[in-house]
């Protein structure tokens, strides 16, 4: 920022994920869901952009939630190489113990798979 505010250069900061996905009330379910699931599933959730939270208005919470968890259900997770898989393998073993981490955080805290 420094360096791009003496001559007033337009900057766009890529400052990491948390990019959040919101769901208000009045959307499109039907388009939201698959949407919303594979914002964050493409590239095994491993994208900068990757939406890695979701914020969906209180009203349809219960029912956003249920239909994500059954279409999540239905990703094909297997190997990167084969056409057929929608998820693949995770970066690196660190990485994919930082990955368990957060899932058991979650469990610990009440999660249910």
């Amino acid at each position: 920022m420094r360096t791009a505010s003496s001559p007033i250069k337009r900057i766009t900061l890529e400052l990491g994920g948390k990019s959040p996905n919101l769901v208000f009330a009045d959307a499109n379910l039907d388009d939201a869901i698959p949407s919303s699931v594979w914002s964050i599933y493409y590239s095994a959730g491993q994208s900068c952009e990757a939406r890695s939270r979701v914020l969906v208005e209180q009203s349809i919470y219960d029912d956003f939630v249920t239909q994500f968890a059954t279409k999540t259900e239905e990703l094909r997770v297997g190997d990167p190489l084969d056409p057929e898989t929608q998820v693949g393998s995770l970066i690196s073993t660190a990485h994919r113990d930082k990955v368990h981490g957060f899932v058991e955080r979650g469990r610990d805290e009440g999660a249910k798979s």
